[in-house]
């Protein structure tokens, strides 16, 4: 239960972000650089507004600095950011994408509240960086294989 209200609180606040970075900055970026180029500049802006977030101590993992957690966190945030922007570019849905952000932020508590149970801040980095890894995967997987044309042609249909 605490999952399912988990994902819809912080859903519903990463609908302002959404709204912010995908609705409002990819769609222009979109025009003057090309889709996948906007994605991974989004993408990489995202992911360096929430350095003072993680610079701060609010994101914590016992045992690792501020620092250190700064240079960590930003790859997989960029790499969450590129698999929204492709969701964004698919859907043009902020709802559908808040709730992927939401979704994506709550394994990333869920992650980091297991990771506090491991004892090990060495472990924790290479857990946090594994699924930073995947995610990158993922986004660079989703942006190099879709067709770009797909969803134009489908809408036409």
């Amino acid at each position: 239960m605490n999952a399912f209200v988990g994902l819809a609180i912080v859903s519903f606040m990463a609908v302002f972000e959404e709204i912010g970075w995908r609705a409002w900055l990819l769609p222009r970026l979109k025009d003057r650089l090309g889709a996948r180029r906007a994605v991974v500049v989004v993408a990489i802006l995202w992911a360096l507004w929430h350095v003072p977030f993680e610079l701060s101590g609010i994101l914590h993992i016992d045992g690792v600095s501020p620092t250190e957690v700064a240079l960590v966190v930003p790859p997989g945030t960029m790499a969450a950011g590129l698999i929204l922007g492709w969701l964004w570019l698919r859907t043009e849905s902020v709802w559908l994408t808040a709730i992927a952000h939401g979704a994506l932020n709550n394994w990333g508590q869920y992650a980091f509240k297991y990771m506090k149970d491991s004892g090990s801040p060495k472990v924790d980095i290479i857990v946090l960086s594994s699924g930073s890894l995947a995610l990158l995967i993922l986004g660079t997987l989703l942006l190099t294989t879709w067709s770009w044309t797909e969803r134009f042609e489908n809408l036409a249909q």
